[in-house]
């Protein structure tokens, strides 16, 4: 903590010094020429504040700041003025006067270097305090400290070294350097947590060497006046190859690895560095001359420490995997129109470079808070939004009501025709059942037109088509039969989109609703027939029924008998000693405090034991909240560093959700009884394949050909539960090397539920 708190202070004493050289002395910036002993105006980057106070190409410059320009050694060798309060100048009239200079004629330079600044200097210490009190157990967070200080630094001191201040110009060059070192060092902890190895970083810690290099080359600019300009080439040298070094590796092993995560945090890694690198870093290096100043570019360069954040911390910190979508769902939007009209107005009105950029970031911004304020209209509007017969949700929803009621198929199917006639105020609604058995389509006498079965059999569910006569769809499809809707528009009709696509979630919830009135359907068909039989109770669901009781009732009755049942015998052996015992007459307070704890002790075992068995914030607040209190009681019961990433999660199978929440209990359980781990890692997230959940602890592992033939460790119980989900399970471990399994769970398939016709 006194390391931190140190290297904050630091922090904030370089950022004062540093802005307060921008203060005292604004930016000019001219570049001069050396005619016999003359020193000239060649070229100025404020054109308007020279056009202001009459300063033109050609003009001599006597002093700077009441000293004479002759006295100034290095402008021998770096003919420029950078900083200065006022200029003595000689025009081509022979005369002469002081030019004062004041931010209120540089608007532009006072947001770029103060404003801006500023705001992201109270910016970044107010997140790394944050990621320093929360997120202390997080491995590589000094890391993220680390670089989001150097990012930081390094930005806010550009405006000093700017001015050639030597601690400015000492502070930017070694941050610049040291921050992509350490983003380097993180990305080799952020491949570790992935476990994907990779030899290039390896030695990452001899990088730590080049930001030393830095601040002794740019000693060498004032040491010896002539190295000037050929220390910021060097600096800029190193820093491209280490932008590229970066990117290059990130690319090789996304393409290797193809993790969707490490897809993210590269997308995240190039959108900053781009016009940095192409507008900046290359066309100075190659042509000694940039396209955009690089206090431009390096506002793109902001983003980079919390772009690496906030892929990194998903859902450890905050739900950013919803705002930052809809965020850049908004930035994607604004963008596109913010460049056309930025665009236009850099084409067709006389605007500098340094307008446009300002002027498409203000457009930028009003169009995401645009977007935003819409977003909040459009979804408390969100009933009646764009329906021209009322609310659409509402109807949607009785419609629902009203198929749910319904326990047989053909029964099913007339009421969704009487309900999409109804609200599409259209009586030429027709259900048609193509049966594959007898390859025919069953007969509907109100039918006009004829069936054209070529492209019909290959309309895929869900889907609304247009033809000559009709509107068609699927409305569901098994081994047995395909169903389709028909409305005849009579070539007159056309239906809105919103009508399309209420008709649409009609027939998803339709196929729903079917295929579990089949099972239905076929379970009151077996029972009738059971009961035909004469039996009241099939055999086999007595078996399954009771079998499942029993077999927890034994793990329930074993678990209270090892745990709070153990605790009671104590506390009551410790009452009958006091009660009976005739050498003590009075009990001591201290004995009966003692008892007392105990007994609060238990209860509170008890109500641990019940939360375990049903855990009540599970479906009440969700698996990512339930997940968050289990995390923290075992964080406070087990030895070890408990490190944990998941994902905000959206599921609606309340088995999956279970199933999901036991596993990570089981094996948070088993690292506590059996690691001996001084950290545990635990990822859940979305993949490709599903729900992926990951779990290591650099424990004393197993032998896994012993592991496989046992059932204990409660792997057995893990290994059951994924199966069910049709999930896979894989476990690497070595004694005394750890241990690590990763299961696959398919959300988006059937679990292997119990099927009655395989009893």
């Amino acid at each position: 903590m006194k390391a931190y708190y140190l290297l904050l202070l630091t922090y904030i004493l370089s950022g004062i010094y540093v802005f307060s050289i921008v203060l005292n002395t604004p930016l000019i910036d001219i570049s001069l020429n050396q005619v016999n002993s003359n020193y000239v105006i060649q070229d100025m980057t404020y054109s308007k504040w020279a056009q202001k106070h009459d300063v033109n190409e050609g003009d001599i410059i006597l002093q700077i700041n009441g000293i004479p320009i002759h006295q100034f050694t290095q402008t021998e060798y770096d003919p420029y003025i950078r900083a200065a309060e006022t200029i003595l100048i000689k025009s081509g009239d022979e005369n002469i006067r002081e030019v004062p200079i004041h931010y209120k004629d540089l608007p532009e330079q006072w947001i770029m270097q103060v404003v801006i600044p500023s705001l992201y200097f109270i910016l970044s210490i107010i997140t790394v305090l944050y990621l320093y009190i929360k997120k202390q157990n997080i491995p590589s967070i000094s890391l993220l400290i680390g670089f989001n200080l150097a990012v930081s630094l390094a930005y806010i001191s550009s405006g000093a070294s700017a001015r050639m201040d030597m601690l400015g110009v000492f502070v930017n060059s070694g941050c610049l350097l040291l921050s992509l070192v350490l983003l380097l060092h993180f990305i080799k902890h952020y491949l570790h947590f992935w476990n994907i190895p990779n030899k290039l970083l390896s030695n990452i810690k001899y990088l730590y060497i080049l930001p030393i290099i830095a601040i002794f080359i740019r000693c060498c600019r004032f040491i010896y006046p002539p190295f000037a300009g050929t220390d910021s080439f060097i600096i800029l040298i190193l820093l491209s190859v280490l932008v590229i070094y970066t990117l290059s590796i990130f690319a090789v092993i996304y393409v290797k690895s193809r993790l969707l995560q490490l897809k993210s945090l590269f997308i995240g890694l190039i959108i900053p560095f781009t016009p940095f690198i192409l507008l900046f870093l290359l066309p100075k290096i190659l042509l000694g001359k940039y396209i955009l100043s690089a206090e431009i570019c390096t506002v793109f360069f902001l983003l980079l420490p919390f772009n690496v954040i906030f892929f990194h911390l998903t859902e450890r910190l905050y739900d950013f995997k919803y705002h930052i979508t809809r965020i850049r769902y908004y930035l994607i939007i604004a963008m596109i129109f913010s460049v056309w009209i930025a665009s236009g107005l850099y084409l067709f009105i006389d605007l500098k470079i340094t307008e446009v950029i300002l002027t498409f970031l203000f457009i930028t911004l009003s169009l995401i808070i645009l977007l935003y304020i819409k977003e909040n209209f459009d979804f408390h509007g969100r009933k009646i939004l764009f329906s021209s017969k009322g609310n659409y949700i509402h109807q949607l929803y009785q419609t629902i009501q009203k198929l749910g009621t319904v326990y047989s198929i053909n029964e099913l199917l007339t009421v969704l025709s009487q309900e999409i006639s109804n609200h599409l105020e259209i009586n030429n609604i027709y259900i048609v059942i193509y049966d594959f058995k007898n390859k025919e389509f069953s007969k509907n006498d109100n039918l006009a037109h004829s069936i054209d079965d070529r492209n019909l059999l290959l309309l895929p569910t869900g889907t609304i088509v247009k033809n000559k006569q009709f509107y068609l769809a699927t409305i569901h499809e098994d081994g047995n039969f395909k169903r389709f809707l028909f409305i005849d528009h009579n070539k007159n009709i056309r239906l809105k989109p919103e009508e399309l696509l209420w008709i649409e979630l009609s027939l998803a919830y339709t196929s729903i609703f079917i295929e579990n009135t089949k099972i239905i359907e076929e379970l009151i068909a077996e029972l009738n027939l059971l009961k035909q039989e004469h039996i009241i109770e099939p055999s086999w669901m007595k078996k399954l029924l009771w079998f499942k009781i029993e077999n927890e009732k034994f793990i329930l009755a074993q678990d209270l008998h090892d745990t709070i049942l153990q605790e009671n015998i104590s506390i009551a052996r410790q009452l009958d000693k006091l009660i009976y015992d005739t050498t003590q007459r009075h009990a001591k307070s201290e004995q009966l405090a003692d008892i007392h704890y105990q007994m609060l002790h238990s209860i509170q075992q008890l109500r641990l034991y019940c939360e375990t068995l049903k855990p009540p914030l599970l479906f009440q607040m969700g698996l990512n909240t339930a997940l968050e209190r289990l995390f923290e009681k075992i964080q406070s019961q087990a030895h070890f560093t408990l490190d944990t990433t998941i994902d905000r999660m959206y599921l609606e199978n309340d088995q999956t959700i279970l199933s999901i929440y036991r596993i990570i209990q089981e094996l948070l359980n088993n690292a506590i009884k059996h690691s001996e781990a001084s950290l545990v890692t635990i990822s859940v997230f979305e993949s490709v394949q599903g729900i992926e959940i990951i779990y290591q602890d650099n424990g004393v592992g197993c032998d896994i050909s012993i592991l496989d033939q046992s059932e204990t460790l409660g792997v057995y119980g893990i290994k059951e539960r994924v199966h069910a989900l049709n999930g896979e399970v894989v476990i690497k471990s070595n004694k005394n090397k750890g241990f690590s399994m990763k299961l696959f769970i398919k959300e988006s398939e059937n679990s292997n539920d119990f099927n009655f016709n395989n009893r």
